[in-house]
């Protein structure tokens, strides 16, 4: 080939999806994780699984609105989401941003 390409005409971006496939969660971070958000959440202990559980949804959920409108979505959110998927009789009274600080 006697011509370098240095351009793509009509692509913009590429992007490569490697997370669950190359890139996978620390289980032990996930564990922690899980132990600080039930610590700051929840007045009442609930089983690590059941907090993976929401925390997952809560994740998967703000994935899906990210796919819709593009805006991502850090800390804060994920943690006002998970709140919200806690049922009341076990989280904290009140969600303030004091929480993520």
């Amino acid at each position: 080939m006697d011509k370098e390409i240095n351009h793509l005409e009509g692509i913009k971006l590429v992007s490569f999806d490697i997370w669950s496939t190359l890139l996978t969660t620390n289980p032990v971070y996930k564990d922690e994780r899980a132990k600080a958000i039930l610590a700051a959440l929840c007045k009442e202990e609930i089983s690590l699984e059941n907090m993976h559980k929401i925390i997952k949804e809560a994740d998967d959920a703000l994935d899906r609105q990210t796919e819709i409108d593009g805006k991502q979505y850090g800390l804060k959110e994920r943690l006002y989401a998970i709140y919200n998927l806690l049922d009341s009789s076990i989280r904290v009274d009140e969600m303030n941003d004091d929480v993520v600080k």
